[in-house]
C-alpha cells in the first residue's frame, strides 16, 4: 500500500508530453454503507498539459473501493471533465449477483467478477502474464478479463507475446510485451492496444499504447519517482 505511479501520456508528432496520469494504491478503508467491510482504496487523476490545452482540456479524477482478497471493485466514483462536459457517477456494485447500480441512474447487468479500470489496472499483475519461451512455437495462453467501458461490459484478452527491452528516462527496461483485444467481433484489435509490464516480481505496467484515427497515444511510466 502507499504506491504511487506517474506516467507521462505523448501524442503523435508532439514532443512534450500532452498530459499526466498519476495511479495510487492507498490505505484501506470502511465505506459508512458497509461499516464492517474493509476496502481497499484506489485513485488515479488525469489531466492535460499546457502541450494540449489550445486544442483541447481535460481534468479525470476516479476513485475505486476494492476488495482486497478479489480484487474486485465495490464502489467506482467518476468525476470526469472533458472540454464542456462534466461527469459525474457513483457506481455501486453487487459481484455476488452481476449487478452494477449507478446512483440516480440505471442498474446493469455484468458478468460476474468484472472489473472498473483501476481494479483492472492493479489486478492484472496477479494474472499469469509469462510469454512464450524462445523459439517456442506455441503460443502463451490468453487472460479474459470482464472490463467495464462507458457503461458496457467488454471481454478483453490478454495475449502475452514476447520480451523484450524499452526505454523509459533514458533507461533500459525489461518488459513482457502484451496485445489486449476485445470481444468486438469485427474489429476486436481497432485500436491497437499494446501494453508492456515490467519483468520483475512487481509486475509494474510500464507503457501503454493506443492508435486513434487521430494517431498514436502512448502512456510512459515515469520510473525515476516509481523507484
Amino acid at each position: 500500500m502507499g504506491e504511487k505511479l506517474n506516467y507521462n501520456v505523448y501524442f503523435t508528432r508532439i514532443k512534450e508530453p500532452v498530459g499526466t496520469v498519476t495511479y495510487q494504491v492507498r490505505e484501506r478503508v470502511r465505506l459508512p454503507s458497509k461499516p464492517n467491510k474493509e476496502l481497499l482504496l484506489l485513485s488515479a487523476r488525469a489531466e492535460t498539459t499546457a502541450a494540449l490545452r489550445p486544442l483541447f482540456t481535460a481534468k479525470d479524477e476516479v476513485t475505486s473501493y476494492v476488495d482486497p482478497f478479489t480484487l474486485l471493485p465495490d464502489r467506482t466514483d467518476l468525476n470526469l471533465q472533458e472540454g464542456r462536459r462534466k461527469t459525474e457517477q457513483q457506481l455501486n456494485w453487487d459481484q455476488e449477483r452481476g449487478l452494477v447500480a449507478i446512483l440516480n441512474g440505471p442498474r446493469l447487468e455484468v458478468p460476474l467478477g468484472a472489473h472498473d479500470y483501476l481494479s483492472f489496472f492493479y489486478a492484472l499483475r496477479s494474472f499469469n502474464l509469462e510469454p512464450p519461451m524462445l523459439n517456442s512455437k506455441s503460443k502463451a495462453k490468453k487472460t479474459a478479463v470482464v472490463l467495464l467501458v462507458n457503461n458496457r461490459p467488454q471481454i478483453m484478452s490478454l495475449e502475452p507475446i514476447r520480451s523484450e527491452m524499452i526505454e523509459l528516462d533514458g533507461q533500459k527496461v525489461e518488459a513482457t510485451l502484451i496485445n489486449i483485444t476485445t470481444d468486438d467481433p469485427n474489429a476486436p484489435d481497432r485500436y491497437v492496444l499494446r501494453l508492456w509490464v515490467s519483468n520483475d516480481r512487481r509486475r509494474l505496467p510500464l507503457r501503454l499504447t493506443a492508435t486513434l484515427p487521430q494517431g498514436v497515444v502512448r502512456a510512459d511510466l515515469i520510473i525515476k519517482q516509481a523507484q
